[in-house]
This record gives C-alpha cells, structure tokens and sequence, in this order.
C-alpha cells in the first residue's frame, strides 16, 4: 500500500528534509527576536501537522481507490455470469425446442397407432375410419 505513497509522505524521517531551513530561521532568530522564533516554531508545527495530515489522506485515498479496484473485478465477473447464465439459457432453449417438438410428434403418432390398433381388434373397420386414423399419423 505504501509503495504508491510519495517517499516523502510515507516516511515521516523524510518530512524534516524540507522543513531544515525553518529549524536554521528558528534558531538565528530565537538569539535575535523570541516572539519571530516563536512564529517560525509554530510554523514549523502547522507544516508538519498538515504534512500528516496530507499522509493520512493519502493512505485513505490509496485504500478507496484498492476498494473501487476489487468491486471493479467483482462488478466485471459478475457481469460474465449473468452473460454466460444467458448464453446457456439461450443454449438449452434451442436444444429444448426441437426435442420437445419431437416428443410430441412421437406421442401423438403412439396414440393414433394405438387407435388403429384398436379399430383393427374390432370386429369390422371401415377403410374411411382407417385411412381418417393413418391421414393423423402423416
């Protein structure tokens, strides 16, 4: 996480190199005016207090952009299943049609025939009621 923070923010050694000349005003001025060292000083404080604060920031900002790079690869994967449950759907109903047109024609021609067959275990069949039975059948 800290390897995308600049050096300066993720060290806080680093802080002092750009606040060194402050540390010098402080000191030649403490010997000359003590109310200027005491504005250096407080100077020297708000910068450092707001270097931290720059760093924390930072830090949240790097762990919301990690955040948004995972719901990113779940949004994306999710999207591949939703394509993919289409994609089979789409799959199996081409397949499920053709079979499920088939089973009814099969069902329909056993019953005919079963018809048939039961007209020709009568006594007597008329060929119009037969060829009625076998015009269901073609």
């Amino acid at each position: 996480m800290h390897g995308r923070i600049p050096g300066f923010l993720a060290d806080r050694r680093y802080w002092l190199l750009p606040l060194l000349p402050w540390t010098t005003a402080i000191v030649w001025s403490a010997q000359k005016n003590p109310a200027q060292a005491v504005v250096h000083l407080l100077t020297l404080v708000v910068c450092g207090g707001l270097l931290e604060q720059l760093r924390r920031c930072w830090l949240e900002l790097d762990a919301r952009k990690d955040e948004v790079d995972t719901l990113g690869r779940q949004l994306l994967q999710s999207e591949r299943m939703v394509s993919l449950g289409c994609q089979v759907a789409g799959f199996a109903h081409e397949i499920n049609t053709p079979i499920g047109i088939a089973v009814g024609a099969i069902t329909n021609c056993e019953e005919t025939l079963d018809g048939i067959e039961r007209m020709l275990d009568g006594d007597e069949v008329s060929e119009q009621e037969l060829r009625a039975a076998l015009s269901i059948v073609r």
